[in-house]
């Protein structure tokens, strides 16, 4: 939730005193927090490639037709959590479903 700081100033003390970490643990909503955290949902992506094509483009595509990917079937496929990149990791399959393996963590220096 978003709220002006201006409307925020008449309770700005209690809300100093509500949001220390002591607080926040005594009152159980870290625990609650932790809880709801951990049921959240989120988009994981295997990618193996993209591609940039011209919009005129992709509206004359018909099934049959070949895109080109810049894609190395030999290097680890991109794994994106979010739309940001987290992994590495190699397809496969297990119980004869398909599957991705990680392989590392990517690391962009932060």
């Amino acid at each position: 939730m978003v709220f002006p700081a201006a409307t925020l100033d008449p309770v700005r003390e209690q809300l100093r005193d509500l949001l220390t970490v002591k607080t926040v643990r005594e009152s159980g909503w870290y625990d609650i927090l932790t809880k709801e955290t951990k049921k959240m949902t989120t988009t994981v992506i295997a990618r193996s490639g993209t591609v940039s094509m011209p919009l005129h483009k992709v509206l004359k595509l018909r099934v049959g037709d070949i895109i080109d990917i810049d894609y190395d079937p030999n290097s680890p496929l991109k794994i994106l959590v979010e739309e940001k990149q987290k992994f590495f990791a190699i397809p496969g399959t297990i119980s004869g479903k398909k599957a991705i393996h990680l392989t590392g963590v990517y690391d962009q220096g932060d």
